[in-house]
């Protein structure tokens, strides 16, 4: 019970310092400037299970169901208008779009990324549990809430697609992965197909890059297990029409040899928080030798720019990367971990 206590305590905490970026973030949601998905996604929030959703969003069902329940019990903030700009969306391309679904969708994501944030707080906690108690207490705060302050996480993270959830994903995998607890591992990353179907291959690569494949290779092939379970649904038990080139090794290596330079401001200028996160290390860490310990992440990340292109993403390249933002974070921690580990920091 103390346990759930704390853990309560410190979700209300982020929910109250991530509202207002929710809250501005939802406030001048345009759909159409960026998150043209919400097209699919309304339709299955709307009606679950008979709608007319394309490939690949139609298997991505798990946020789109939350969000349905959290629409129809009517717990989500309203506003007298969702937007300003109300009547930018609400008609688009002949159709009609629901303002209280935009702002179910937006919600749920957002309480989403408040529990990533709360999930991250506890892996610090796990991790520098042999650390002076009032250091702990105040990293275990402040890191948590740049996953709130990442531009992909304002722009994309809160706006009424998926990523929100996605986010959420991670940090759930990267808990069990951890706490070395491998039957709920299996269970969340077989889960984590009907999310954000790259999940489990991006864990996957995270997982070979760190480089204990002896030690992990259950961990590794479960995920790529769960990934090639998603192709058999996708391609043979329950193909849906929509992006077929997803699956089209051809388009995929014409996308990759066609990036264009957009492609690559969207990589440089939608990490604000990797940047400012290693400059920081870069003063408080001792050994910089150290940094080799966020090897995995930059492997992971190459990963996902190279898939990105090939997926021919475009200018949503920085929304996928900050899907390993929690990878990023805790990896900051066993940073600071290492750097200190025969001189724990005392205030």
């Amino acid at each position: 019970m103390k346990v759930f206590y704390k853990q309560l305590v410190l979700f209300c905490l982020f929910f109250c310092l991530g509202f207002g970026v929710f809250y501005t973030a939802m406030r001048f949601n345009v759909p159409w400037y960026g998150n043209n998905d919400f097209e699919e996604y309304s339709k299955m929030v709307e009606k679950l299970f008979d709608n007319t959703a394309i490939s690949p969003f139609a298997y991505r069902v798990i946020t789109p169901t939350v969000a349905h329940f959290v629409h129809k019990s009517g717990l989500y903030f309203k506003s007298k208008s969702s937007t300003p700009f109300e009547d930018k969306f609400t008609e688009h391309d002949g159709n009609i779009y629901s303002a209280s679904i935009l702002q179910s969708m937006m919600f749920t994501n957002f309480l989403f990324i408040i529990l990533a944030c709360t999930i991250t707080s506890t892996m610090i906690s796990k991790t520098l549990v042999d650390f002076n108690e009032t250091i702990v207490n105040i990293l275990k705060v402040f890191v948590p809430i740049l996953l709130l302050l990442s531009l992909s996480t304002i722009r994309d993270g809160m706006a009424a697609i998926i990523e929100g959830g996605g986010l959420l994903t991670i940090c759930i995998l990267l808990y069990f992965f951890r706490a070395r607890n491998f039957g709920i591992f299996v269970l969340v990353v077989f889960i984590s197909i009907f999310q954000r179907e790259i999940a489990s291959i991006i864990f996957f690569v995270y997982i070979i890059s760190i480089g204990n494949f002896k030690q992990d290779k259950f961990y590794a092939l479960t995920c790529l297990t769960a990934f090639i379970s998603y192709l058999v649904i996708k391609i043979v038990i329950y193909p849906v029409a929509g992006y077929d080139d997803q699956t089209d090794i051809h388009a995929l290596f014409n996308n990759l040899l066609g990036v264009n330079k957009d492609f690559f401001k969207h990589v440089l200028f939608g990490n604000n928080v990797l940047y400012a996160s290693i400059l920081f290390s870069m003063l408080a860490c001792k050994k910089l030798n150290n940094f080799k310990i966020l090897l995995p992440y930059f492997y992971t990340m190459v990963f996902i720019i190279l898939l990105s292109a090939a997926e021919s993403i475009g200018n949503n390249v920085d929304r996928i990367m900050n899907l390993i933002l929690p990878i990023f974070l805790i990896s900051l921690i066993d940073l600071f971990k290492m750097s200190h580990l025969n001189s724990p920091p005392s205030l």
